[in-house]
């Protein structure tokens, strides 16, 4: 079975790796984590969807060792995104479900504590369809306007980034436009073939580019995974 882990890499200010581990493993599916710093905590904020609700994370020694600090949805979030904004926390969001529903709703919640309790916007699903829907990233102001970047799944999972433009964002109103596409051509040699997020990381701006290697023994692994699922049907 396919399960990610959050790893953590530590560099000095050379850029030079110091350490790596292990920071969070569960015995379900994690990704997409977002660090959140409130008062004098850290929290990490894990997609977990597989457990069918999200959880936030605080950070017992940072960055290895972590406790459960909330449940802020009782749903299978998606790529969710917390930030505080205009006196309030919110989150931007989709959910698992069937027909690729994670690529087209994009969902809102907000709360005035970070640990919630947590509500869901009256407009939601806020946006649809596959061009900006699916979270990419943190948002940002520029001046006063707010901008989020989401994923461009037209062609495919996590091809390229729509960033949307944030014209109102209150909690009975959401609205929004594309005001850029970001291509995956020029960030990084040979990663040209996705753009998955676009995110802050204090003083440096994080992306996440991917390029596709065929392994020659791809179907060899596809065959095991599918004997794997059948014999847990049995």
């Amino acid at each position: 079975m396919k399960r990610g882990e959050i790893h953590y890499y530590s560099y000095d200010r050379g850029w030079t790796l110091r350490e790596r581990g292990i920071a969070l493993k569960e015995p379900f599916h994690l990704s997409y984590p977002q660090l959140i710093r409130s008062g004098e905590d850290i929290f990490m904020l894990p997609e977990a969807y597989q457990s069918g609700r999200l959880t936030l994370y605080r950070a017992v020694d940072f960055p290895t060792r972590w406790e459960p600090a909330a449940v802020l949805l009782e749903e299978p979030a998606v790529d969710s995104t917390v930030f505080h904004h205009q006196q309030r926390w919110w989150m931007f969001h989709a959910l698992f479900g069937p027909d690729g529903r994670d690529t087209r709703e994009l969902h809102v919640a907000f709360a005035d504590s970070l640990t919630g309790p947590w509500h869901k916007h009256k407009q939601n699903p806020v946006r649809t369809g596959h061009a900006s829907s699916r979270p990419a990233g943190s948002p940002f102001l520029d001046g006063d306007k707010l901008y989020f970047p989401t994923q461009d799944c037209t062609t495919g999972y996590g091809s390229a980034i729509n960033l949307l433009g944030i014209d109102r964002l209150t909690p009975e109103e959401f609205s929004a436009d594309i005001v850029r596409r970001l291509s995956p051509e020029g960030w990084h040699d040979g990663f040209d073939q996705g753009f998955h997020t676009l995110s802050d990381g204090g003083g440096v701006t994080l992306i996440d580019v991917k390029r596709i290697d065929r392994s020659p023994m791809r179907h060899l692994i596809k065959l095991q995974h599918w004997l794997r699922r059948q014999a847990r049907r049995v």
